[in-house]
Formats: C-alpha cells, sequence, structure tokens
C-alpha cells in the first residue's frame, strides 16, 4: 500500500471522525499540498526515518515556519503509527 492510499484511508476512517471540521480542513490542506507530492508515492514499507527527514529537511530549505513543519511531523507521526 503507498502512503497515498493509507492516508487517504485514515483521512476517512480517523481524521473525519474525530477532529472538528476545521481541524479536518487543515489536515487534507496539508496532506494535499505539502505531503503527497513528495511522499505519496512511497510504499509503506518503503517508508525510512532517511526518507522522512529529507522531506522535512526539504520543507525547512524552502522556508516553510517551524510550525508549518511541525504541523506536517505530527501528521506523519499520527498517520504512521496506525499504519504499524
Amino acid at each position: 500500500m503507498t502512503l497515498h492510499d493509507f492516508l487517504m484511508f485514515w483521512q476517512t476512517e480517523y481524521v473525519e471522525l474525530k477532529l472538528k471540521p476545521n481541524s479536518q480542513y487543515n489536515y487534507e490542506s496539508a496532506i494535499r499540498i505539502h505531503i503527497l507530492p513528495h511522499l505519496g508515492k512511497y510504499k509503506l514499507r518503503s517508508l525510512t526515518p532517511h526518507v522522512l527527514q529529507q522531506f522535512m529537511n526539504l520543507k525547512v530549505r524552502e522556508g516553510f515556519a517551524r510550525q508549518t513543519i511541525n504541523i506536517l511531523a505530527g501528521i506523519l507521526n499520527k498517520s504512521l503509527k496506525q499504519a504499524v
């Protein structure tokens, strides 16, 4: 299963059921705009700390605020913990 497929499932089965509408929108936007274009094609088993760190470093180099990077890390952390 790719990260894209899993995040679509996770959004439907977790985010939409447990979070308020504004949070749902923020998660969906962060996933669609930031995470999927860079990591969506990876199979879950091929995601390594190295790949995830490269993604975070890319966002730092692109000039995103620390808070934005923390949000992306939080989304990945929460979703991948449930993937295991």
